[in-house]
């Protein structure tokens, strides 16, 4: 069950990703998920290797924690629905390299994200905005069709994209799944997990810029929170905090939503249309003759 939400959320009877030729495992503790998740994953990775029989594996970096809740140094990562998977590149580089048009490898990668979004309840794929422009660049020039790429892509249309920046993603893909079972599973048993003490109240997070002359314990007792709690947010190795720094506080208590309140609605898939063969045996003979 995935309850609550990927930055305030915890796992009940997660299942922990199995090394295999799909992919390799970055941090074995750290890859634990739903069953949803894993198998979702497992789906679209598999569509690559059977369209490109010789794909190497991927390196699969954190799913989440065993139980989920907080995993650093990550903010989400928390219900199981999220993880983090390396490019597939040209050069044999596997884990954490940065991303380039000279290194990635399009075809395997495309291939990838394409699937994701046909055969999947994909929520969002994070991606730097510098590798977006070459990957749709690609997309286009194998015949995907532009208004639907328009959608999937961020950009100003009103579709909410699945293709998103966010920084520190130059070097590897976020995925986040809709989970439809584990999600509503989760929502439907809450009160009686909670009753049983299966889970607890979800940390949730706030941000505050340092005024002049401001300690951590004033900022803690700002927001009912602890000097502890805000250091280990934000991961101090003492209690001396720098004027106008950005800092997380976990906000507990009264302070936390209650998760999964209303029924989940999983959005419809935006599976793309059949891309268009622009290859010369393709077109129509006669449109070759008179050229």
């Amino acid at each position: 069950m995935s309850v609550g939400t990927p930055n305030a959320g915890g796992l009940i009877n997660g299942v922990q990703a199995v090394a295999s030729p799909l992919y390799s495992l970055v941090s074995p503790g750290s890859a634990w998920g739903t069953q949803e998740t894993i198998d979702y994953l497992n789906a679209a990775v598999q569509v690559v290797h059977d369209r490109f029989p010789d794909t190497p594996p991927l390196a699969l970096g954190d799913i989440g924690a065993r139980h989920g809740g907080p995993l650093r140094p990550h903010i989400s990562h928390q219900a199981g629905r999220d993880l983090d998977i390396s490019f597939y590149y040209r050069d044999g580089t596997r884990w954490y390299a940065r991303g380039t048009r000279d290194n990635l490898d399009f075809p395997r990668l495309w291939a990838f994200v394409r699937a994701l979004i046909e055969k999947t309840d994909i929520d969002l794929i994070l991606l730097d905005h510098g590798l977006q422009d070459p990957l749709k660049e690609y997309a286009l020039s194998v015949g995907e069709d532009p208004a639907w790429l328009a959608q999937i892509f961020q950009g100003k249309g009103a579709v909410r994209a699945i293709i998103r920046h966010a920084p520190g993603h130059a070097t590897h893909l976020h995925l986040r799944f809709w989970n439809p079972l584990a999600q509503e599973t989760a929502r439907r048993c809450y009160a009686s997990l909670a009753r049983h003490q299966l889970v607890r109240a979800p940390v949730q997070y706030t941000t505050h810029k340092a005024k002049k002359n401001e300690t951590l314990a004033m900022i803690a007792k700002k927001y009912g929170s602890t000097v502890r709690a805000i250091r280990d947010a934000n991961g101090l190795h003492s209690t001396l905090i720098k004027e106008q720094a950005v800092y997380r506080i976990p906000i507990t208590g009264s302070g936390v939503r209650v998760p999964h309140v209303e029924r989940l609605r999983v959005p419809a898939r935006r599976p793309p249309p059949a891309p268009h063969d622009t290859s010369e045996a393709a077109r129509p003979l006669s449109t070759r003759e008179h050229e």
